[in-house]
């Protein structure tokens, strides 16, 4: 998301997305997309659900995931549960219930 330019980071700006990825466009005009932390979960959800590879757009392509991908894919799930299960309790706590 940043640019190297004579010693100086230049930040890409948002120009446009949806809730699943955003898209940058740097400072010599060049566009690139990034998935935002909910459209990465929602990526690595279907991704085990079909067993293949999807696009940044959710389209699946013909690449099968590996163990080790699942197993990553699974765990990223996993913590992101945990991360919202702690939140929710930090919640609760701070209302008096």
């Amino acid at each position: 998301m940043f640019n190297r330019n004579m010693g100086r980071f230049e930040p890409a700006k948002v120009v446009g997305g949806t809730k699943d990825y955003l898209v940058f466009e740097d400072k010599d005009g060049r566009r690139f997309e990034k998935l935002t932390i909910g459209g990465r979960a929602r990526k690595y959800c279907g991704e085990l659900h079909t067993g293949k590879l999807l696009n940044l757009r959710g389209d699946p392509t013909d690449i099968s995931l590996t163990d080790r991908q699942k197993s990553y894919r699974a765990g990223y799930l996993n913590a992101r549960k945990d991360s919202s299960r702690v939140w929710k309790s930090k919640q609760k706590k701070s209302m008096g219930r």
